[in-house]
């Protein structure tokens, strides 16, 4: 869920980004310093799914990073896309990793998986360990 979640925020952000770059790129063409225009995100371009993606990414200085993002989104943007396209990389390598070894895990727990027989030793365990069996035993051994 986290990969389709940081593949979500990443195709939000991606747009952006790529507006950032030419918003960039027309100011160094006009001779102004970059960053001299104040830029603002439109309302709602991400989402809170696509928010909270971002801020797990930065683990505890993710608040922090959300900040800056709504103060100057020219600055920032391009940082964060970059880090979700590192990150959904890292996160699909360890999955294909991970779902080798979950298989393997998987092939060695089917048969066991199919003995539903253990299931009625359990209850018929679980029974004979009942208030009214044990006192019936009990009373069995007394009368004896």
């Amino acid at each position: 869920m986290a990969i389709e979640r940081n593949l979500s925020a990443m195709k939000a952000v991606e747009p952006l980004a790529e507006e950032v770059q030419k918003l960039k790129d027309g100011e160094e063409k006009d001779g102004q310093p970059i960053g001299r225009m104040n830029y603002n995100l439109r309302p709602r371009s991400l989402h809170g799914n696509h928010i909270s993606a971002i801020a797990r990414l930065y683990g505890e200085g993710g608040d922090e990073v959300i900040q800056h993002l709504l103060r100057n989104p020219l600055a920032v943007l391009p940082i964060v896309f970059r880090r979700l396209s590192e990150k959904d990389c890292e996160w699909r390598k360890a999955k294909t990793e991970f779902t080798k070894q979950w298989r393997a895990r998987a092939k060695l727990n089917y048969e066991g998986s199919l003995d539903i027989t253990c299931y009625f030793h359990r209850r018929e365990i679980e029974r004979s360990f009942s208030h009214d069996q044990l006192l019936e035993v009990s009373w069995f051994i007394y009368n004896m």
